[in-house]
């Protein structure tokens, strides 16, 4: 994740399929937003679970993660729950789905 944020034009984080998300989590967001945000690229932070954004409200981080919900997919299409990835995989623009 160093080398994304360091090189990264682009950087998304997808915590849709994620379940549950600790400290320990919440802190490798923070160092990647302030990276990516620092050097002036673009960061997006995607999440749709309730639980892990009452987490980051009560962190008070909302200013710097920036959540949000899913975009519609290119083609008008929304979404799917059922279309989420069973295992973390990196694209070519840092885009990270875990």
């Amino acid at each position: 994740m160093d080398d994304l944020t360091r090189e990264a034009a682009a950087f998304t984080v997808d915590l849709r399929p994620l379940g549950f998300c600790d400290a320990s989590g919440l802190g490798l967001l923070v160092r990647c937003a302030q990276r990516v945000q620092g050097r002036g690229a673009a960061w997006r932070l995607v999440c749709d679970q309730p639980t892990i954004l009452r987490l980051i409200r009560l962190a008070a981080l909302d200013d710097l993660l920036r959540p949000e919900p899913a975009a519609p997919e290119p083609g008008g299409g929304a979404p799917s729950g059922a279309a989420r990835p069973p295992a973390p995989r990196l694209g070519r623009l840092g885009r990270l789905r875990v």
